[in-house]
């Protein structure tokens, strides 16, 4: 399975960096991987990065080029009422991948949550709507 920049694998991890020989990942736990290593620190990672791949990244760039450039990626398909809340809606995402997310407590917490799975019956034709 080929996987491009921006996106992740079966495991949750997502891809930062290709590199020559080795890649940078964020695993799903938040941590870094590069080329066998478990870092914690980004800059960590992008200097061991550079160190395997002979490359000259600014140590800066997974928060200050990356992580701007991920977020725009992420495109505003749904503003969902919280159940809780009717003054409240939440904003359901979808990423480069396909995949959603959403801004709700739920979704922090879990990786998942109702507003999710709505849009994603609405979108399959399963979610049947009130008019």
């Amino acid at each position: 399975m080929t996987v491009t920049v921006g996106t992740t694998d079966k495991r949750g991890s997502l891809l930062i960096l290709g590199g020559h020989k080795v890649n940078l990942w964020r695993l799903a736990n938040g941590l870094f991987a590069v080329g066998g290593n478990t870092l914690l620190d980004p800059k960590t990672a992008v200097s061991v990065y550079n160190e395997y791949n002979e490359t000259d990244l600014r140590e800066d760039y997974i928060t200050e080029v990356f992580e701007p450039w991920y977020r725009e990626q992420f495109k505003v398909v749904a503003e969902v009422p919280s159940s809780r809340d009717p003054n409240k809606k939440y904003l359901v995402k979808q990423g480069p991948d396909g995949s959603l997310t959403c801004e709700c407590p739920g979704y922090y917490f879990r990786r998942e949550c109702w507003h999710t799975q709505a849009v994603k019956e609405l979108s399959s034709g399963r979610l049947e709507v009130d008019n």
